[in-house]
């Protein structure tokens, strides 16, 4: 028996192949222009703009109709109860919409006389075990269908980079790397299958604020420096050298998605709206709300607000009325009924909605070394390293699935390791 859109049961599951993309190689094209400025003898600062563009990108799901999605327009199905003739309806007065009810003749009859599907099957036998909506999809003929050659999808990179250097000088030896930067692209997911520039947004990936800057310096100490003349400060502080490497990242946005939106083909990803009137952040900074800083607590608080965000959805009216919104720690829907409102996508932005963004990053790396002569050009290095000197805990970005659960809002792991260190001894010559 078929379970997929109507065919008969030996029917197969193909990948659409689109002539002209399929011979499409992904194109990138990046440029670049500089200008470096000598301050001192031994430093010079570059200022760079940095541009990238990406087309013909492989993304998934992005043509709805080559991955077995249907047009928005289709949920007007949904507006009218099953019947000989269907009758129109809307909010709690949708008790059997015709989009998702079974495929009898005489429904099936009755979505016709509403809507006309692109691509009638009318020589085939319908199972009954599938739905009204299966009957519309652009290839009704196959149990299923992906798009083998989606490679529709689009980058675009800016940047700003800034870079120091002082070459070695009195011993000391900087760089420093900054980035203001911008990632916009269409690769991610996409909430209804007919509309995706709806998903263009920031890139997931996007961190627009990155910092490096390594330094190396030998310690003023002993041989040929201050202390030179005495044998045992000779001996304690010659060949010293302390090096440190500091990073910060902005942090990544956050992509808020949605649970227990509508079926029917119609809606990809489940995206919730946001709910005017409220702050998108509660408790204060990731990690630091009092009472929950301790490794058995941090991930029992809320920081992403459950009152800015809702998924339409279709509940029980004795539980919530058409209309009504419940907003809890592990719930946040408005019940919109079963008629055409439950396919309306969500306006959340794909990415970083009300401006949220995951935690920062900030690490410190230090090391120190010392170089011991054995014999001519033979030498002991000695170095030891602490890595996460300041041993600063990174949080993961919080659960962001609206009405997913309890843990919506909540941080539940790191993303860096605890402070390490580390001892080496090697012999060269």
């Amino acid at each position: 028996m078929t379970t997929g859109p109507y065919a008969k049961a030996s029917s197969s599951s193909p990948a659409y192949y689109d002539p002209y993309l399929a011979g499409r190689a992904p194109e990138y094209e990046n440029w670049n222009v500089g200008i470096q400025r000598e301050i001192t003898k031994d430093m010079s600062i570059l200022i760079s703009y940095v541009g990238a563009q990406g087309h013909f990108v492989s993304v998934t799901n992005t043509v709805g109709l080559r991955n077995g999605y249907l047009p928005e327009s289709y949920a007007v199905l949904a507006g009218y109860n099953a019947g000989s003739p269907a009758t129109s309806c809307s909010g709690a007065t949708c008790t059997a919409p015709l989009l998702t009810q079974k495929a009898t003749a005489a429904n099936l009859a009755s979505a016709q006389a509403i809507l006309a599907p692109p691509n009638p099957f009318t020589s085939a036998t319908y199972y009954a075990s599938n739905s009204v909506y299966q009957y519309y999809l652009a290839f009704p003929q196959y149990k299923s269908i992906t798009d083998g050659t989606s490679f529709v999808g689009n980058t675009n990179f800016n940047a700003l980079e800034v870079t120091l250097k002082q070459r070695t000088a009195h011993g000391l030896d900087v760089m420093l790397n900054y980035t203001y930067s911008k990632t916009i692209d269409d690769l991610g997911t996409f909430r209804v299958g007919d509309k995706p520039r709806l998903d263009r947004s920031l890139s997931t990936a996007d961190e627009p604020q990155n910092l490096a800057a390594t330094a190396v310096y030998q310690l003023p100490f002993g041989r040929g420096h201050i202390g030179g003349n005495s044998f045992l400060l000779r001996s304690l502080l010659s060949d010293w050298g302390l090096s440190g490497i500091v990073t910060y990242h902005s942090g990544f946005p956050i992509a808020v998605t949605g649970s227990g939106c509508g079926t029917g083909d119609i809606l990809n990803q489940c995206m919730p709206s946001i709910v005017p009137g409220n702050a998108s952040r509660i408790n204060g900074s990731y990690g630091k709300s009092s009472g929950f800083t301790t490794a058995a607590t941090y991930t029992q608080q809320q920081y992403i607000n459950p009152n800015a965000f809702t998924v339409a959805q279709n509940v029980s009216t004795t539980t919530t009325p058409i209309g009504g919104t419940v907003s809890t720690s592990s719930q946040q829907y408005t019940n919109v009924g079963a008629g055409p409102a439950l396919y309306v996508p969500g306006n959340a932005s794909r990415v970083a909605a009300l401006n949220l963004w995951g935690p920062s990053l900030f690490n410190l790396d230090l090391g120190l070394k010392r170089s011991f002569p054995i014999y001519r050009e033979a030498k002991l290095l000695f170095e030891i390293d602490a890595l996460n000197a300041l041993n600063h805990v990174v949080f993961s970005a919080p659960n962001a699935v609206v009405n997913g659960g309890s843990s919506f809002g909540e941080l539940t792991s790191v993303a860096n390791t605890a402070r390490d260190f580390q001892a080496s001894a090697r012999i060269q010559w």
